[in-house]
């Protein structure tokens, strides 16, 4: 089982853009971290989960999860939001993590794209009013 982790994770590495570029020193882990959602835990646990996905369904199991070298990991991509961010704001809760696997499985071909789990506006309005009370 841990060879198997191991190999895993070293090709995932190599596929998903930031975590190579970080792995090369072309990147800093805070700038990654301030641009890319992959440097979030939230992603690692989506990455688990929707590998394990490939994994379990046998086969080439590479050769699902290295689509997700198009996945743009970009904060900005409004693919992420309703799903795992808000706004500039990345949510990590059961349900986006759950959503978060679905739309990396979907990456690999390996389900179907989720529907947003939350209404983006409405959070942020929420936020929005929240940071106006006086503490």
């Amino acid at each position: 089982m841990t060879d198997k982790a191991a190999a895993f994770w070293d090709f995932v590495t190599d596929v998903i853009q930031p975590w190579r570029a970080i792995a090369d020193g072309t990147l800093d882990p805070a700038v990654a971290r301030q641009d890319y959602l992959s440097s979030y835990t939230i992603a690692l646990w989506a990455v688990a989960n929707a590998g394990r996905t490939a994994i379990d369904a046998g086969g080439n199991w590479r050769a699902s999860v290295g689509k997700l070298a198009t996945v743009d990991w970009l904060k900005s991509n409004p693919d992420w939001q309703g799903i795992t961010m808000a706004g500039s704001e990345v949510i990590t809760r059961q349900p986006t993590r759950r959503a978060t696997a679905e739309l990396l499985r979907s990456a690999m071909g390996m389900g179907v794209r989720p529907a947003p789990i939350f209404d983006v506006d409405l959070v942020t309005k929420k936020r929005s009013a929240l940071e106006e009370i006086p503490r």
